[in-house]
């Protein structure tokens, strides 16, 4: 999952400099499966406090990933309330 997330990380900046943002967000739709097998996979609350530091610090850089694309705070689905 990291070494996806750096290749994305690089690669989406420029697209989103230029508004290339349909491209964007298919890059980061690539993630998907990385993102599936590390939680299939890996135990992120793990006792030893580096790695799990380590994990969270990676799942914290994926949100500020998808962050920096939306506001996903402001996806209203149809008939829920705010």
């Amino acid at each position: 999952l990291y070494s996806s997330f750096l290749i994305i990380k690089e690669n989406i900046s420029p697209l989103l400099r230029k508004g290339d943002f349909l491209r964007a967000y298919r890059m980061v739709l690539s993630l998907q499966s990385p993102i599936n097998n590390f939680f299939d996979r890996v135990l992120v609350m793990v006792e030893d406090k580096r790695i799990r530091r380590n994990r969270l610090a990676l799942l914290q850089q994926l949100k500020a990933l998808f962050e920096d694309l939306a506001d996903f705070s402001q996806i209203v689905i149809e008939g829920e309330k705010r």
